[in-house]
């Protein structure tokens, strides 16, 4: 066991049973225990309950050994490896709210691991007058385990530092060192460290700013945080541009320094200050705020909290540059320490920067909408930049969103996964809707850089979802699977290849995101939403920004009335949303259908390509509203224009819209449909619009490798871990229908793998059906998405035949 990394010893621990599963899970992990009352130099872990004024505790303390709870060993039994000790660590100063106490234990720790010390005595030359032999031992070996000089030559009296008596009483006058009790010992470990700052506060008055930050960084130390208003005044002279490089550099090393010597894990005091410290100075608007104005800054933005140099020095730059890597540091810290203790905290700089009290249930707050627009805006910014530090932003954003989100799934996933499964697709959602008027080339570096799996892969179904909509092209609204994506969103790749981008002769220019305040978007939310501000007030109609008691715009109130004219002229406006709801979820189409406004519904039709025909009030979609009031005709519009799949929605009662009409009606509804699905299967026998289509196979790329590795599909790729069907057990899976299988297994997650399978192990007949404009396509996207369906056609017919390496 020599040079064993997990060397243990006990103390307090009373209960037998635990510690007997102590002494197991140290042996099943290959770790050393060392038993005995006594301290041993070589031991590494002492495990404790709590604090014990034993010489093992004492001693493990001065020597900086790791002191854990009794959870550590039996949490890493649990992962079968050592966890991380730092969440295990016994926090003496967990009850405490004073800013400047952090843990000793921690303290003495890190001074050791850092090199500053070799022990908490070092330097201590001591002489023991204890007449007690038992005591006097012990405290000779606490003394060296803190690389104290224990003097046994009552003779030797020049160099003693320290003299140690019962009382603190002089016993003898040739020794001129100070005497004290045995206290002191204690107290020299476990008490509060004090630093003053009142230099450092009269260097900034003075405007000293670099010799301040150097002072600061010579006391920092755990349990030390430096005056707030000191850091205050040096952000701000950081901010506006007047500071020398190495002002900067040593004020970015200092925040590093802080976080390094009080982690904000569980720590309110640290929590409490960095939240204090990390805000403009000026504005004091809050963390989030100060992240916000320094990526804009960057991005040439005006939208800052207030004014900031312009144009922007190379040192500011760089600066900014690391105070943004430093937020993703803090937060890549408290996310580690979230999963280490297998769930989130409230109490974090992270939760509280993007979360408040009324947002908590909710991802998409407020704060994470305006990071996911900085996202999309640095990446038109950067799109076709060769700067490095330009790349840099761009990555910092993307890591800061999938800490964020990641942080936010890790406290939630244990109570409610419905909750968090919600999260995730709201926000892929919004990302979406930020994304629908990009080109997409942005698109191809936007969306598969995000570094979350889950967030990418529901992101890109969003947006394909989107792009199948505006093309007129129907998804029918079930969960995402394997099927879906090789059936549904492959067979419309292909009806796309006879298209180009639809909405190409009235979108706006690619733009950035709003970079208006907050105060800003409040204010002006609701009527961008509707009808946008672009156009001048004479082209605008007369109500077009109010808002009835019911939610209704003026949309919805035309097309209540069929008021054509009206309809064709919100239309033209920028920034109309035709899916607009009311505060009941209709939206103008369902308005249409209901009171049997059909030239409106045609002009909806027509003018539209992003009209969402499948969108449904407690089940109620258009077709249905259409039918239950008995207007067949406006029924059979939709169906001529989005085909039979419109037939196959359900209410809430499980009715679908053929179940609401006679024998007669619902043929002739029927052959309607027919006649879509007959126009939209013609297949394209060329590709019209090469980058459209290579977007769009980027984006099904990412998709189909998103889902597999979310969902843990096996490939040739990743054989770890293996799975092994025989050939029986696979045609077995193939031929068993998919309510059997969900009746047998209670699991929903086996019944959706198993799914999978089946599908995987049927590729061939979807590899079949790709057209062949696709199969013959040049652009690289295409072609590497076409050899990844024939690779998982390879997967399949490899678990079909039971081939091992699978």
């Amino acid at each position: 066991m020599v040079g064993n990394k997990y060397v243990f010893q006990m103390t307090g621990v009373r209960n037998l049973q635990q510690k007997r599963e102590l002494l197991q899970g140290i042996r099943r992990l290959r770790g050393k225990y060392i038993g005995g009352s006594e301290y041993q130099e070589t031991m590494t872990h002492l495990i404790v309950t709590r604090l014990v004024a034993s010489e093992k505790f004492i001693a493990a303390c001065a020597g900086g050994k790791w002191i854990v709870t009794p959870e550590f060993v039996l949490d890493s039994v649990k992962q079968q490896a050592w966890l991380s000790e730092a969440s295990y660590e016994l926090n003496l100063s967990a009850n405490l709210k004073a800013l400047a106490i952090t843990n000793p234990l921690q303290k003495w720790r890190e001074k050791v691991a850092r090199g500053f010390v070799s022990g908490a005595f070092q330097g201590w030359v001591v002489r023991l007058d204890i007449e007690d032999t038992g005591k006097r031992g012990m405290f000779k070996r606490i003394l060296k385990a803190g690389k104290a000089v224990v003097c046994t030559d009552k003779s030797a009296t020049q160099a003693v530092t320290h003299v140690f008596t019962k009382d603190g009483s002089k016993m003898s006058q040739n020794v001129r060192a100070p005497y004290h009790t045995i206290s002191f010992i204690a107290h020299h470990l476990f008490g509060v460290a004090t630093v003053d700052f009142s230099n450092v506060c009269s260097l900034v008055e003075c405007g000293l700013f670099p010799q301040a930050m150097e002072d600061v960084q010579c006391s920092l130390q755990p349990g030390v945080l430096p005056p707030a208003s000191a850091l205050h005044a040096c952000m701000q002279h950081a901010l506006h541009g007047e500071a020398q490089s190495y002002f900067l550099s040593m004020f970015s090393t200092v925040l590093n320094d802080i976080l390094r010597n009080n982690p904000t894990w569980r720590s309110p005091g640290s929590v409490k200050y960095f939240l204090q410290i990390l805000q403009c100075p000026q504005c004091k608007n809050g963390v989030w705020p100060l992240l916000q104005t320094s990526v804009r800054f960057c991005l040439s933005s005006a939208a800052t909290c207030h004014s900031l140099p312009s144009p922007a020095p190379s040192e500011l730059l760089r600066f900014h540059g690391n105070l943004q890597a430093f937020f993703l540091r803090l937060f890549q810290l408290e996310l580690r320490a979230a999963i280490s203790c297998g769930g989130g905290s409230r109490t974090s700089v992270l939760y509280s920067m993007f979360w408040n009290v009324w947002e908590k249930s909710i991802l998409s707050s407020r704060a994470l909408q305006q990071l996911a627009e900085l996202l999309v805006e640095a990446t038109l910014w950067g799109l076709h930049s060769t700067q490095e530090w330009k790349g840099r932003l761009l990555a910092t954003l993307q890591e800061i969103l999938a800490v964020v989100v990641e942080y936010w799934a890790q406290e939630h996933s244990k109570l409610n996964s419905r909750l968090v499964d919600k999260g995730f697709q709201d926000l892929a959602e919004y990302i979406a809707i930020l994304c629908q008027d990009l080109h997409p080339d942005t698109l191809k570096e936007l969306v598969p850089a995000l570094p979350s799996p889950r967030l990418r892969m529901l992101t890109v179904e969003a947006i394909y979802r989107n792009i199948c909509s505006r093309n007129g092209l129907f998804i029918h609204p079930e969960p995402l699977s394997l099927l879906k994506i090789v059936s549904s969103y492959l067979k419309a790749l292909g009806q796309l290849c006879g298209c180009s981008l639809m909405h190409a002769h009235n979108r706006r220019a690619e733009r950035s995101i709003s970079t208006g305040s907050d105060s800003q978007v409040s204010n002006t939310g609701e009527k961008d939403r509707v009808g946008g501000s672009g156009s001048g007030k004479e082209n605008i109609p007369r109500g077009f920004h109010r808002v009835n008691p019911a939610g209704e715009t003026l949309l919805h109130r035309a097309c209540k009335r069929n008021q054509v004219e009206t309809v064709l002229h919100i239309l033209s406006l920028p920034g109309t949303d035709v899916n607009v709801k009311d505060h009941a979820g209709w939206t103008p189409l369902h308005e249409a259908c209901n009171h049997g406004s059909s030239e409106c519904v045609e002009v909806l039709l027509q003018n539209c390509p992003g009209l969402q025909l499948d969108s449904q009030v407690k089940g109620v979609s258009p077709l249905h509203d259409a039918l239950l009031n008995q207007h067949t005709d406006i029924a059979k519009m939709l169906l001529r224009h989005a085909g039979s799949s419109l037939l196959q929605l359900r209410d809430d009662f499980g009715c679908t819209p053929l179940d609401l009409v006679s024998s007669a009606l619902r043929e002739e509804l029927q052959r309607c449909a027919q006649e879509a699905d007959s126009a939209l299967e013609v297949q394209c026998s060329e590709v019209r619009d090469l980058a459209f289509i290579e977007g769009c196979s980027c984006l099904l790329s990412c998709l189909l490798l998103s889902y597999l590795l979310e969902h843990h599909i096996p490939s040739y790729e990743a054989p770890d871990p293996p799975l092994e069907l025989s050939p029986s057990i696979a045609q077995a899976l193939i031929t068993t229908s998919p309510e059997t299988v969900a009746s047998s297994w209670g699991d929903s997650r086996a019944v959706s793998l198993a799914e999978d399978l089946r599908t995987l192990m049927s590729m061939e007949q979807y590899v079949l059906q790709v057209n062949p404009a696709l199969m013959h396509c040049q652009g690289p996207h295409t072609s590497v998405f076409v050899q990844l369906l024939k690779d998982l056609q390879a997967d399949g017919v490899a678990l079909l035949n039971g081939q091992p390496e699978l």
